[in-house]
């Protein structure tokens, strides 16, 4: 009696990917590299696909400035494709992205093609949840100190503070949430939080 194949759903939806989970920002990814050398280790036809624009490009962008990707995977002859805007680490969108942010894009969109196969899927569950669970609360001391190290920062890049208050539409460091100092203050250049 012989074995019926199993789909690439079950073949990849079982496979650890724990082991290669990479931590950007506040999320989880996959390394692009690895999710492709696997899947071609498993199914050595697929093959994958960069949506391209009326230019040949393979990003699209409205008038404001955003941006996303699209990937299509090929397993099996079944093709699934997935969007991405093109976002930093924090998940947050890039207006007017460079081609090293479409790139990483195109990477981070062909693993959640992958993910739609089954691969590393677990990696994605409760993705769409709120960032923090629970309401984030400082102390007052430790609101000073994030603060202070911002503030200190924008005074040597005015570029870099005014793409931040851009980015939470607000003026003063002081009207910032917990969520917005943390992960502002993660956004400062590593030999500026010192």
């Amino acid at each position: 009696m012989s074995k019926e194949k199993l789909s690439a759903w079950e073949t990849l939806s079982r496979i650890d990917c724990s082991e290669h989970v990479e931590k950007k920002g506040r999320f989880n990814y996959l390394s692009w590299a690895w999710a492709w050398s696997i899947c071609k280790e498993n199914y050595p036809t697929a093959s994958f696909e960069y949506k391209k624009n009326e230019q040949e490009y393979p990003v699209f962008k409205d008038e404001e400035g955003n941006a996303f990707v699209s990937v299509s995977v090929t397993i099996d002859e079944q093709t699934l494709t997935e969007d991405l805007p093109v976002m930093d680490n924090y998940n947050n969108p890039i207006l007017h992205p460079s081609s090293t942010d479409i790139n990483n894009s195109l990477k981070r969109c062909l693993v959640k093609a992958l993910a739609f196969h089954g691969l590393g899927i677990n990696v994605y569950a409760g993705e769409d949840t709120v960032m923090f669970e629970d309401e984030l609360k400082l102390t007052e001391d430790c609101r000073k100190e994030l603060v202070k190290a911002i503030r200190s920062h924008m005074d040597k890049d005015t570029k870099w503070a005014g793409a931040v208050f851009e980015h939470w539409d607000l003026t003063d460091v002081d009207e910032f949430s917990d969520e917005q100092l943390v992960a502002t203050h993660e956004r400062i250049p590593t030999q500026e939080k010192k």
